[in-house]
């Protein structure tokens, strides 16, 4: 296999491809640094200001979590 650089698996796909690609590793739980270096970002913070829609959504799912698991402790 063909080592590839820094971003460019995504700079191969179009944009809509990236966004996804990139929603759905946060979504995953993949830290923030790994996606952004696979974006080619030079900083975290890029990736965080275009991509806080995903860690928005990744917010929602913890608090939902934190209720089911304080429900079940009040039992």
């Amino acid at each position: 296999m063909k080592q590839q650089k820094k971003g460019e698996k995504c700079r191969k796909l179009r944009y809509t491809g990236c966004v996804t690609h990139s929603t759905i590793l946060i979504s995953e739980n993949v830290d923030i640094k790994t996606v952004s270096a696979r974006l080619g970002h030079a900083k975290t913070s890029t990736t965080l200001d275009i991509y806080t829609h995903a860690i928005k959504a990744r917010d929602t799912v913890v608090a939902d979590t934190l209720d089911n698991l304080f429900s079940k402790v009040q039992m």
